[in-house]
């Protein structure tokens, strides 16, 4: 009984303790590593610095899934949703392919504090993916 007890007091203050991400400023950790919904290709998000309300520069890492060779030459677009206010934020200003598969989103605004549905589309000839992100911004 004592074991049972324990864990239940232990369960809750570990999740709260790994939930709570982004620091105590409201940055929040831009890092985000995923499958895309068609199982074709690899994303990562990051940036140099934590996101924040205002602009930011997402620095987006494409690979094919099956062979995580770089996807280069795709055409990438980003798009922020805040659910809660039914509305998109500005595109990124500039998207451009820096290095082999790797993408930079530069301007990308994030104009209110809240929870945001970040999309990243990656398309070349026939194939097209997207895997989307969320970023809780305090």
């Amino acid at each position: 009984m004592k074991h049972v007890a324990s864990s239940l007091f232990v369960v809750p203050v570990v999740t709260f303790a790994l939930v709570g991400c982004g620091s105590a400023d409201g940055d929040v950790d831009p890092y985000r590593d995923t499958v895309g919904d068609a199982g074709l290709l690899h994303f990562q998000v990051d940036s140099e610095k934590p996101l924040t309300q205002g602009e930011n520069d997402l620095r987006i890492s494409i690979r094919e899934a099956s062979t995580e060779a770089p996807f280069v030459g795709a055409a990438v677009h980003v798009l922020a949703i805040m659910p809660a206010m039914a509305h998109d934020a500005p595109r990124a200003t500039a998207i451009e392919d820096s290095e082999s598969g790797t993408y930079v989103a530069t301007g990308f605004a994030l104009p209110m504090a809240g929870r945001w549905y970040v999309e990243v589309t990656a398309s070349r000839q026939q194939t097209v993916d997207a895997a989307r992100f969320t970023y809780d911004l305090r």
